[in-house]
């Protein structure tokens, strides 16, 4: 049978259980289709004369979705176009010349394809072109079971659209609709670019025997292989290796990591990933540090409906720098919610850090980021039980401190064994709001270092206020009262074991809001004018004999000058009768209520000069007029922002304490900022970050393509921050670093030189990280990311999330 070609199509489609082939037009049955797919909604009232029909309603179509409707997958309806069409109805046909076969989700373009209808087989030849819901195939023969997506298909080049990832093949093998075997096969997410005719060369590519791609699970595996960049083999894949085709979780090697140190030197990790449940995974990392030894590092995450944690543990047998000693560490992070009660809500949160000698912190910090939480010199071990029911909450916390000795000797805090404390809060009762606490805490560390004997510490602070609030200002005055019991292992500085104190506070807080409507710089603004006046009254009482176990003096800042005690904690209340005076003023925009600016000036008038001491060393302003506090944030453009904060001593006329900075942020991957950190007698120093593309200088000012998707290909970006002090004349912290995107990959280089020892001798660590990113694959080598993160204002990866890709991009 021979049928005309243009403009006619053979359809097949069910007919009592077989498929049959019946010529209509092709744009009758995507019509067709259509109207199926669309439920319809009676309308009796739209043919009735004088009656007003309903408005129509715009209604999705299913045949949209990114997966093909299974309604439409179960129609089995197959569509051919050719120049030429030969064959016998209910059979098979071969269709000549732009032949094309169409299924739902699949389409199929040759010079010639022939098709079996009761196999649902189809065999193609010449310029052979598949489209199965935006993966596309390119090869030279092609043979298909339709319904299985089985088959094989000979000198293939293809791309994935969930990737983005493209490769060529000798020969695939179709398993299913999900899952195929390329053999002699290759896979990269780079563009090829032409070299010679009939070859290409992507800047990097996997190639192996078999490459099995597994569409299901998101991942690929490569036998007897190799990762290629650049035509040189870096890393070879021998045996088997897998590798991820999205960010989908799997069991597997991780991209190993190298980096070098002067302290550690070379440093190999080589990390294997668990993934043992939705749920739960693990990360085991043995790790070569040529100047000290093996580190087996460990990992276990679990997260439940009720709870969830982590868990951190690494060993090293031996330590070369410490003459072969056994080095250890581990940490827990566990949060529980227990179910509810009719005795009211319950959670548990431990958190749980100990490390093997006092020289881990500096011995270490120059490791991994699996180390950095560590490098402290005090670790908490903390187990609290908490417990909340209306009003009510309360908790009970069991705390020991690993305070590390080296090099120096430190205060250590004081362990609490235990603590337990209740609170009672209600607001609005009649106008006033009611809180009472109630806290037992038993305290133990070293009297030797600490300088006060162990102990049992209670209180009970009962506080009482009304707040007063109307549109245009509040005033609330407080009273408290404050009543604590000592009781002590050793004799305290009086020569009693015991000891208690009773003192109240009486404080009132008011300020007001005046507003008004201005232009300024040709710009609409609402300004306001928002004067404080805070008063605060303490008796004083004579506390100097007892003992310190949480209290310090407070930072000086806009929180602590209109509080009434200086002091954190409970061992100290000093005694007060003064006046803190505040002027806030605020600009906003007029039109989108943005704030612009704001400017704050407070200061303290002392009635009296303070008694109640801290230690040695806080010695109380003898003088009336506390410091000045001045604190202002300007950002009058979204680009630009400039923010000081200065404690001024009028007495000495100059500053005690001043942070000045000023930022610019023309848009991505474009940030610069700079600072001024002074602490009279303590420290001085000048900061400035940035990150911003080189090839700006000439000219080249890339693209607009948003955060996370880097600003094209080629470009070369700077990144870095370094920390100068004044006093030393001498950069202290530094971090130089380039970043190259190549679009499909991306390099990245840090040099970090840290000072680790200011006395008796200045040390130094200098550390290089270097780092390829093969985008859509995986990332090798050392990372300086959280780096870069940690200590550059405003720094932005290059690729932080992905393009969204649909089936309908390349919808043919």
């Amino acid at each position: 049978m021979v049928l005309p070609a243009r403009g006619r199509s053979l359809a097949a489609r069910p007919a009592g259980g077989r498929r049959t082939l019946t010529p209509v037009a092709a744009g009758a049955v995507l019509l067709c289709a259509s109207l199926a797919a669309a439920p319809v909604q009676a309308q009796p009232d739209a043919a009735l004369p004088g009656t007003q029909s309903a408005p129509l309603a715009l209604q999705s179509s299913p045949w949209l979705d990114e997966k093909v409707p299974a309604a439409a997958a179960g129609q089995n309806i197959s569509i051919i176009h050719a120049d030429r069409i030969d064959g016998q109805v209910d059979l098979e046909l071969t269709a000549t010349g732009d032949a094309e076969l169409r299924q739902p989700g699949s389409v199929i373009r040759s010079d010639t394809l022939h098709y079996h209808q009761p196999s649902d087989t189809v065999t193609a030849t010449g310029k052979v072109y598949i489209n199965r819901e935006g993966n596309i195939y390119r090869g030279d023969r092609l043979q298909l079971q339709m319904d299985s997506f089985q088959g094989s298909f000979d000198n293939v080049s293809y791309s994935i659209l969930q990737t983005g990832g493209t490769g060529t093949a000798s020969k695939i093998e179709f398993l299913d609709d999900k899952h195929s075997v390329a053999h002699d096969g290759i896979y990269t997410t780079c563009r090829a670019e032409p070299r010679k005719d009939g070859k290409s060369n992507p800047a990097w590519y996997v190639r192996g025997k078999r490459l099995i791609i597994d569409a299901e699970q998101d991942e690929g595996y490569v036998e007897n292989g190799a990762l290629v960049f650049y035509n040189v083999p870096i890393l070879p894949l021998p045996g088997g290796v897998g590798f991820p085709l999205s960010d989908k979780r799997r069991s597997g090697l991780l991209p190993p990591t190298l980096s070098f140190s002067s302290t550690s030197g070379v440093e190999y990790a080589q990390p294997y990933y668990v993934d043992i449940a939705p749920n739960r995974d693990a990360t085991l990392t043995p790790t070569i540090i040529s100047k000290r030894g093996i580190d087996l590092y460990g990992q276990f995450r679990y997260l439940e409906n009720s709870y969830s944690g982590q868990i951190d543990a690494s060993y090293m047998p031996k330590d070369r720098l410490r003459e072969d000693s056994a080095r250890w560490r581990y940490q827990l992070a566990h949060t529980q919610a227990i179910p509810t009660t009719n005795w009211g809500n319950f959670n548990l949160n431990l958190n749980m850090r100990r490390v093997s000698d006092d020289n881990y912190w500096r011995d270490f910090r120059d490791m991994t980021s699996s180390y950095t939480d560590l490098t402290e010199r005090v670790l908490p071990s903390t187990a609290t039980l908490s417990w909340g029911l209306g009003n009510w909450s309360a908790y009970v916390t069991h705390q020991r401190w690993q305070t590390l000795q080296q090099p120096d000797t430190i205060v250590p805090p004081f362990d609490k064994l235990p603590q337990a404390h209740a609170r009672y809060a209600r607001s609005d009762l009649n106008g006033f709001d009611l809180a009472l606490d109630l806290d037992v805490t038993r305290f133990k560390s070293r009297p030797e270092l600490t300088g006060f004997p162990n102990g049992t510490r209670s209180y009970a602070v009962g506080q009482l206020s009304y707040p007063w609030i109307r549109p245009w200002g509040y005033v609330t005055p407080t009273l408290q009262l404050h009543a604590t019991q000592y009781n002590t292992d050793a004799p305290m500085a009086n020569s009693a074991t015991s000891a208690s104190r009773v003192l109240p506070t009486f404080t009132v807080d008011s300020g007001l809001t005046f507003e008004r409507n201005t232009t300024l710089f040709d710009r609409k603004v609402q300004q306001t004018l928002e004067p404080r006046l805070f008063y605060a009254y303490t008796p004083y009482k004579d506390q100097g004999f007892l003992p310190v176990y949480d209290s310090s003096l407070k930072d000086f800042n806009l929180a602590s000058i209109f509080s009434a005690n200086p002091f954190s904690g409970d061992d100290r209340i000093a005694d007060a009768q003064a006046v803190t005076a505040g002027l806030t003023s605020r600009l906003y925009d007029a039109d989108n209520g943005a704030e612009l600016a704001r400017f704050t000036v407070a200061g303290r008038k002392q009635f009296k000069t303070r008694q109640v001491t801290l230690n040695a060393a806080d010695q109380p302003n003898e003088f009336s007029f506390s410091n000045l506090l001045f604190d202002g944030n300007i950002q009058w453009n979204p680009r630009w922002n400039a923010r000081a904060s200065v404690q001024w001593d009028p007495e000495s006329r100059r500053s005690i304490r001043s942070v000045v900075g000023a930022s610019y942020s023309p848009g991505p991957y474009r940030t610069i900022s700079a600072n001024y950190r002074l602490q009279r007698g303590v420290s001085e120093q000048v900061d400035v970050g940035w990150q911003w593309p080189l090839n700006d200088l000439w000219g080249d000012k890339g693209e607009d393509r948003g955060p996370g998707l880097g600003q094209g290909p080629g470009r070369w970006y700077s990144v870095g921050r370094v920390y100068y002090s004044l006093p030393d004349r001498r950069v202290v912290d530094s971090i130089l670093g380039l970043e190259y995107d190549a679009c499909c990959w991306i390099g990245r280089i840090a040099l970090r030189r840290q000072q680790t020892q200011a006395t008796p001798v200045v040390k130094m660590d200098n550390k290089i990280m270097f780092q390829l990113e093969f985008v859509g694959l995986s990332r090798i080598g050392s990372s300086p990311i959280r780096t870069f993160r940690e200590n550059v204002p405003n720094y932005m990866l290059l690729r932080d999330r992905t393009l969204e890709r649909s089936r309908f991009t390349e919808y043919n």
